[in-house]
């Protein structure tokens, strides 16, 4: 439990969790289908060709990261057994991250496509790529699990994950209300579907004039 499901369950409140990875036993839930979602993101990638992807994470985030990582590590590897699937995970945010990723680019690898599980971890992995000269899609595609409005006007624009953030709020008001009034029977996990919107950051390995270029500066 986080502090606040630990202080709402001492209390006998009534509450609902959001956003939660695992089920409760003492109160709803209703999340993202993080799973789901980054299931579809394989689906995408390795329909396009991708057989070496590179996924970056908090490792902080443990829960939610392992779903999203699962997810999307389960489905490529049933679709592409041969699909190489390369995991960077920061304990931290930004700085941490960024010295992994030119660490990671630095010793020679080129992955075709990189999955960032969370917003800033997009932000850093675009940097990198930019800071090395390497253009998206043309040298390598990039997704994001969540969406920014930077993501949907920079160019190209960046693939994202959206949750269904006023669906779960909406969900979770409506099942809340129903507690209140006295509806019964055991705490229930609801998963709500996200949106994958595969913009021009994703396209096919090696299919730009920029391809191959190695590790420019």
């Amino acid at each position: 439990h986080g502090p606040a499901a630990g202080f709402m369950k001492a209390n006998g409140m009534t509450g609902v969790l959001i956003d939660r990875v695992l089920a409760d036993d003492a109160f709803d839930t209703v999340s993202a289908d993080s799973a789901a979602a980054s299931a579809e993101v394989a689906r995408a990638l390795v329909g396009k060709g991708h057989r070496h992807i590179l996924v970056v994470g908090l490792g902080q985030q443990a829960a939610t990261v392992r779903a999203r990582l699962e997810g999307f590590r389960n489905t490529a590897l049933k679709l592409a057994p041969d699909v190489r699937i390369d995991v960077v995970l920061s304990e931290s945010e930004v700085e941490p991250l960024r010295a992994l990723l030119s660490d990671y680019f630095s010793k020679g690898e080129r992955p075709t496509a990189v999955y960032s599980l969370f917003l800033k971890g997009t932000l850093v992995a675009l940097s990198e790529f930019r800071r090395r000269g390497w253009h998206c899609p043309d040298d390598i595609s990039l997704v994001g699990f969540d969406d920014a409005e930077w993501m949907q006007v920079t160019w190209p624009a960046i693939a994202a994950v959206v949750q269904p953030v006023r669906e779960i709020a909406s969900n979770a008001m409506d099942v809340l209300f129903r507690r209140i009034e006295g509806e019964g029977g055991p705490p229930r996990a609801r998963l709500e579907p996200c949106k994958v919107l595969m913009r021009e950051s994703v396209g096919s390995p090696g299919s730009g004039p920029h391809s191959g270029g190695g590790n420019r500066q």
